[in-house]
């Protein structure tokens, strides 16, 4: 036990050496100017910046509350899709015209793109939108470097205690953020957003196949076992009682 715990404290360590790496190499090339830095030169790859906006949808929720949720919950976990798909569409519909403005007149943050559009006396609606922008990022942040912790503390089991991991996370980004800017945090995304893509469907399909036979036969016995986590609002109401039986089910387990 003692030596399977000290294996994944090294290659959760690695990962980190790794991850501190190539955000650190991603400044090779890259210019001085502030452009380059918050915007990685407005030239970052349709790859890079798909990972990117997957790294802000899918965070420290992704791993400890979607699952939790969905264990819990069955059926109504499916809300999670229905609002990211909202958003992207969103961002499909303006995004690109927000990019041509930028390039246009240099825009490099909200402030300066919503002051542009909204002027006001001194500048006010910017200064406002900067120190929102500022307070919303701090619970942001917090929940993503606490849920690290969490992570780390988990994987190995409590040799990098919570406190620790934390740290050790919250120092990893800060570095590379600091020496890479935007390039920085896109390739550690990318590096980060195959890892995740290719390990959650290994196990995913991996742990069904191996306790149930595969997704069909899984998702067959849940239907036999416990149906309600297939239809909706789920197995319990929000307040705790049981739910009526409910007139619609999941395709899957028709």
């Amino acid at each position: 036990m003692m030596t399977d715990s000290l294996l994944i404290t090294g290659i959760t360590l690695g990962y980190l050496l790794v991850v501190l790496a190539v955000g650190l190499r991603a400044r090779r090339g890259q210019g001085s100017s502030l452009e380059g830095y918050v915007a990685g030169g407005r030239h970052i790859g349709l790859l890079v910046l798909f990972f990117i906006l997957g790294a802000e949808i899918f965070s420290a929720f992704a791993f400890l509350g979607a699952p939790g949720w969905a264990y819990s919950k069955g059926a109504p976990a499916l809300y999670i899709i229905a609002y990211l798909a909202l958003a992207v569409i969103v961002w499909w519909l303006i995004a690109p015209y927000i990019s041509r403005l930028g390039r246009r007149h240099g825009f490099l943050t909200q402030a300066e793109f919503l002051t542009a559009c909204y002027p006001t006396r001194g500048n006010l609606l910017g200064l406002f939108i900067g120190i929102v922008s500022v307070l919303a990022m701090i619970p942001y942040l917090t929940i993503q470097i606490a849920g690290a912790g969490m992570l780390f503390e988990a994987a190995t089991s409590g040799t990098i205690p919570f406190w620790l991991g934390s740290l050790l996370a919250c120092g990893v980004v800060a570095a590379y953020v600091y020496a890479s800017g935007l390039q920085g945090i896109g390739w550690t995304n990318l590096l980060q957003g195959v890892m995740m893509v290719v390990v959650a469907w290994f196990l995913g399909l991996a742990t069904a196949d191996q306790f149930f036979g595969g997704v069909g036969e899984m998702f067959r016995e849940i239907q036999r076992e416990a149906p309600e986590y297939l239809t909706m609002p789920g197995p319990a109401a929000w307040d705790g009682a049981p739910s009526p039986r409910p007139s619609w089910s999941a395709p899957w387990a028709a």
